[in-house]
């Protein structure tokens, strides 16, 4: 009898587990409606703050679109180029880069078939299409993705707030306690910089992350992105005519101690941990929620602190954004169920899609305010305000589909209005010239290994150059920086993209 039993049990646990390998099997052929579909996503981002498909947000979304995700966060940049080397892919990639790769029918499905086979319904926006073609290197009319995070620069104009754009994040406690001097110019920043290391030498005067010194150059008139614009002529930011008196700035921050050499070593996350942890005085950021919720972090260590948002500008400060889009999503040919993907991804290219992974759900997290932009509830204004607890409550960090606006909305609006009048002064010296974006070279040709090779260039001998212990120092790093940028080709770089200007100024304008 127990043998028996125990045959049973067996036989019991046997068929159990093939049933439910089987419902598992037929739940991901599911696009809604009669179950949950599950499919892999690579998030190419080492510094997301999440690698988990939960909190209400993306709950919410599995709810309207039968699909939820099995995410992996990239350990580092390189890991989605073996994993491509490799084919090694999931049913999805997130990524800003290497979309090159991913835009091809060896690796991606293209979104133009599935939708044509499965959502036939769903009408894409020309100028979306146009900036996904950008990264088809088969001389075909197929796309692979739609980026995120782009809006025309008429768009800009009509119902813009705002801008995610370089900016500096302080201790507005130690402004307080040092008077609140002037820190509008790059003259009162090296006064505020001074009087920081004479009254607070255990702390860092500046720090920086991903951002750099993005602040500084747009104050010098230099661009903070790869290229600017005069007179209707694309030039390679080295060329600008006040490079060097911006070098010669941040190195006078080295050698006067309000920089130090090590933050080069750090990664994002860690330069950030300085500021957080209340060891640096200011640090490098962006005109959205970091100046505000950074300051909610650093309270936890020093429970008087708080955080601003500071501006550096100047007659010649020029903001430009050249972006084409930020990142997209491609579904590859390893996918188990590119029908439940590619609905997935109609769903969030929806208006509903893209406020609901932004804001929230409309009615419970969020209403339209008069002034168009959100207004949240209490109960997301309080996570919102510390970020680990938002990120784990909510978890609002998928922005598939969201334009500029939107995020930035959604953002902003969740913070004291101060913040956002802070913004708006940015406008003025903003240039929306999505064509520069679009005219830089194609992956693979030679101009664009000219390009690759001049930005590696250029980040090392910066570095030598900010780092400099003296003037003699200093001027060789610099000349040998430009002279190097001639023999790798910066003349041919800037021809190739002026010749292709034209034809993408028409296109955005």
């Amino acid at each position: 009898m127990k043998k028996q039993i125990v045959l049973i049990a067996a036989l019991a646990l046997v068929i159990g587990t093939m049933a439910y390998a089987g419902g598992q099997k037929n739940s991901s052929q599911q696009t809604g409606g009669g179950g949950v579909t599950e499919l892999s996503m690579f998030v190419n981002f080492s510094w997301y703050p999440t690698e988990s498909w939960t909190g209400i947000i993306p709950e919410e979304i599995t709810k309207r679109t039968g699909v939820r995700f099995n995410v992996t966060r990239a350990v580092d940049g390189q890991q989605l180029g073996l994993m491509l080397a490799s084919g090694d892919l999931p049913d999805m990639v997130y990524s800003d880069s290497l979309l090159d790769r991913l835009a091809g029918e060896s690796v991606s499905y293209a979104y133009n078939k599935l939708i044509q086979q499965y959502t036939p319904d769903w009408k894409v926006d020309n100028m979306l299409i146009a900036n996904a073609r950008l990264h088809n290197q088969e001389g075909d009319d197929n796309f692979y993705f739609l980026k995120s995070a782009f809006n025309t620069p008429q768009e800009f104009k009509d119902r813009g707030h705002g801008l995610q754009l370089d900016t500096i994040i302080v201790r507005g406690d130690i402004m307080d306690e040092l008077g609140n001097p002037p820190s509008g110019t790059l003259e009162d920043w090296a006064n505020l910089m001074a009087m920081v290391k004479a009254k607070y030498p255990n702390l860092i005067p500046f720090t920086f992350g991903n951002w750099g010194f993005g602040s500084f150059k747009v104050a010098f008139g230099v661009p903070a992105e790869r290229y600017g614009e005069e007179n209707g002529k694309a030039f390679f930011h080295i060329n600008s005519p006040y490079y060097r008196d911006y070098l010669v700035y941040m190195n006078q921050f080295y050698r006067k101690g309000y920089i130090l050499a090590d933050n080069y070593s750090l990664s994002h996350m860690d330069a950030e941990a300085l500021f957080l942890n209340a060891q640096s005085f200011s640090m490098a950021g962006s005109s959205t929620n970091g100046p505000y919720t950074a300051g909610i972090q650093v309270a936890r260590v020093v429970p008087k602190a708080y955080s601003s948002n500071a501006l550096v500008l100047s007659p010649r400060s020029r903001y430009y954004r050249s972006s084409t889009g930020w990142a997209g999503v491609a579904i590859t040919k390893k996918t188990r169920n590119p029908e439940a993907a590619i609905k997935f991804m109609q769903f969030m290219w929806t208006l509903e899609g893209s406020r609901l992974a932004n804001w929230g759900r409309e009615g419970i997290e969020w209403t339209m305010g008069s002034n168009n932009m959100p207004v949240f509830s209490k109960d997301w204004l309080d996570a919102y305000a510390d970020s680990p607890v938002f990120d784990k409550k909510y978890n609002g960090n998928w922005q598939f589909s969201a334009d500029a606006i939107t995020e930035f909305d959604g953002r902003v609006a969740a913070l004291p209005p101060v913040y956002l009048e802070s913004y708006q002064k940015m406008m003025p010296y903003t240039y929306i010239c999505p064509w520069l974006g679009a005219a830089q070279p194609l992956a693979g040709s030679p101009e664009r290994d000219i390009q690759n090779k001049l930005v590696d260039m250029v980040r090392s001998a910066e570095t030598k150059c900010v780092l400099a212990e003296n003037d003699a120092e200093f001027n060789r790093y610099y000349n040998e920086l430009m002279s190097n940028a001639k023999t790798i080709g910066i003349d041919r770089l800037e021809a190739y993209v002026n010749s292709r200007l034209p034809k993408y100024r028409a296109m955005y304008q």
